[in-house]
């Protein structure tokens, strides 16, 4: 396909609510104007995340350590933009081009499958595209260009895992197979987006200082079917984190009409450092591990009844991903979303997304040696009093109603 380009930093591809109106903005008008756009307008918690990741990566990576203080990040959120990402997105737009036949963002230039290429349209570009209870639309049906980016960056951040298909290039690959390794990046890991006002509240509330330097994918040289080597890690490195190879395929009306998709580097959750937006608590052996919201029932009781689970490690300290404590020198009341993903069999299939959304007073971590005590005590005494035998969500909802007040910088509530 020639003659055709597609530009993430100059074309509109993210959905937003701006003004009071659905509209889908460029990289460049994104970062001009954040404190006009209320938030992202995309309704797959999926595709928020990734963008969400992309568009921190590109601030660290303009930024390299974040802004150093809360001061300095007040100043940046009350002048209302930052031009240093404008300059930034001008200088590296090369490297945003999704349809370039020698860069393409994201993507393998060329990269084709060993052996007969099979057509899978989007089924294995989009996880959710993958299982007819999670398919919006056919997937073999032709995409614009802002859609087939949007795809490309959830595939990257939570790609399932199961035998893929093997590509030339691939030491790794034989007999057209690429041997499972595990789910790509963000997968292994629940995510907590801390929301302001507007964007540019948001994305700064997110932006933790960050001092192993920031190097995102597309600073690199091109991506092949071999694992890279960062010289430079860094949360903007994690954030668009190689975890696949990729390449998308366009038709002759320059549409999307599927992609090939194969493993990259094997994905690292190691190091909280890197992943400042993660729940990361500690092994019997004292190494840093990422908590999991989603294992058996844990993903249907609210976030709060797993205090003791999500933010106590095995030093019986209480952890809070860094954002946390980032967010509250900014404001101590803080609002997050928190998005984990639960796997099928092998994991190679998504079984279901939680998505939950808190509000949490910071000064109640700095008030108490052991918040999570708190709660337990508070739902000891609540549980007998809004108990429903026979409905326990509607217990669950009662006892919501009680605590989360609390946790929100409420006055503790009367159990009397």
């Amino acid at each position: 396909m020639a003659n055709h380009s597609f530009n993430l930093v100059t074309e509109p591809w993210i959905p937003v609510l701006a003004d009071g109106k659905h509209e889908s903005y460029s990289l460049e008008t994104l970062f001009d104007q954040p404190t006009s756009i209320r938030q992202l307008d995309i309704a797959d918690p999926l595709g928020r995340v990734s963008i969400m990741r992309l568009l921190l990566a590109i601030m660290y990576a303009a930024r390299q350590e974040g802004y150093s203080s809360p001061a300095e990040a007040k100043r940046i959120m009350e002048a209302g933009r930052d031009q240093k990402i404008i300059d930034y997105l001008h200088a590296w737009a090369h490297r945003f081009d999704l349809m370039s036949e020698t860069e393409p963002f994201l993507q393998v230039a060329g990269m084709m499958p060993q052996g007969k290429p099979k057509d899978y349209g989007f089924t294995r570009l989009h996880p959710a595209m993958q299982r007819p209870l999670w398919q919006t639309h056919d997937p073999y049906k032709p995409v614009t260009p802002a859609e087939a980016a949007r795809m490309l960056l959830v595939c990257n951040m939570y790609d399932v895992a199961g035998v893929h298909t093997g590509m030339n290039g691939d030491p790794k690959a034989a007999g057209g197979k690429r041997t499972p390794q595990g789910v790509a990046q963000a997968g292994g890991l629940a995510l907590a987006i801390i929301t302001g006002n507007n964007l540019w509240e948001t994305l700064l509330l997110n932006l933790t200082p960050a001092d192993n330097g920031n190097k995102p994918i597309w600073e690199y040289p091109s991506l092949k079917c071999t694992d890279m080597e960062p010289d430079t890690t860094g949360p903007a490195y994690y954030y668009t984190y190689p975890a696949r190879r990729i390449r998308l395929l366009w038709n002759t009306n320059g549409l999307c009409a599927g992609a090939y998709v194969t493993y990259g580097n094997r994905s690292e959750w190691a190091s909280p450092e890197n992943e400042p937006m993660s729940f990361w608590t500690q092994d019997a052996t004292g190494k840093p591990k990422p908590v999991n919201l989603t294992f058996g029932p844990l993903i249907d009781r609210p976030l709060w009844t797993q205090w003791d689970k999500a933010f106590v490690g095995s030093d019986g300290d209480e952890h809070y991903p860094a954002t946390f404590l980032w967010a509250s020198h900014l404001n101590p009341i803080i609002s997050f979303d928190v998005i984990a993903v639960q796997y099928g069999s092998q994991s190679s299939s998504i079984a279901r997304i939680r998505h939950d959304h808190m509000t949490l007073d910071m000064r109640r971590i700095h008030e108490h040696e052991k918040i999570s005590g708190i709660v337990d005590n508070l739902v000891k005494q609540a549980w007998p009093k809004v108990s429903n035998n026979d409905n326990p969500y509607d217990t669950w909802a009662k006892t919501d109603a009680l605590i989360l007040p609390y946790l929100a910088g409420g006055k503790e509530p009367d159990l009397g």
